[in-house]
């Protein structure tokens, strides 16, 4: 009997050991998460259009966060420095790819893992959604209508514009 029990607090320890970094990491990325959504609503909500964001994938000092606001859509490149979180491009469709995530200062492997990472935070989503996140930049921009005949704004990349 002492043994199953000694036993049982020996697994039950090594379960915890294990678990405990993970929830960690789980809990660090949704604070820096939370971050990150409150520094894109205090720089771009208007009284009658506020930004949602969700997705946000975090990996270390960078992260690319979905965003929604009214008609426009798009995501945010973001990289933290000194402690900070800070935008460093916005675009639509090409932020879900690594060449692109690298162009906006993202190392080669952790841009491959963010990508990956993106595209299964977008799985459930609706395709609509996806869709509207894809819009930042493009022709189909909903800003283009109030900027009739204003040039793009653009990166290297079609689909990113850098700040």
């Amino acid at each position: 009997m002492p043994d199953q029990i000694f036993r049982r607090f020996i697994l039950a320890t090594l379960a915890t050991l294990f678990l405990l970094p993970a929830a960690a990491r789980a809990t660090g990325e949704a604070t820096e998460a939370a971050s990150i959504r409150t520094l894109i609503s205090t720089i771009y909500d208007k009284p009658e259009a506020r930004v949602q964001t969700d997705p946000v994938v975090v990996i270390g000092d960078h992260a690319v966060a979905d965003w929604i606001q009214g008609e426009r859509g798009g995501r945010a490149l973001m990289r933290r420095e000194q402690g900070k979180w800070q935008v460093v491009m916005c675009a639509g469709e090409g932020l879900r790819h690594a060449d692109t995530l690298q162009q906006g200062g993202v190392p080669a492997t952790t841009a491959k893992q963010m990508a990956k990472k993106l595209a299964q935070a977008e799985k459930p989503l609706a395709t609509s959604l996806r869709k509207q996140f894809d819009l930042f930049g493009t022709t189909n921009d909903p800003i283009n209508k109030e900027h009739a005949g204003h040039p793009a704004h653009a990166l290297d990349h079609p689909a990113a514009q850098k700040h």
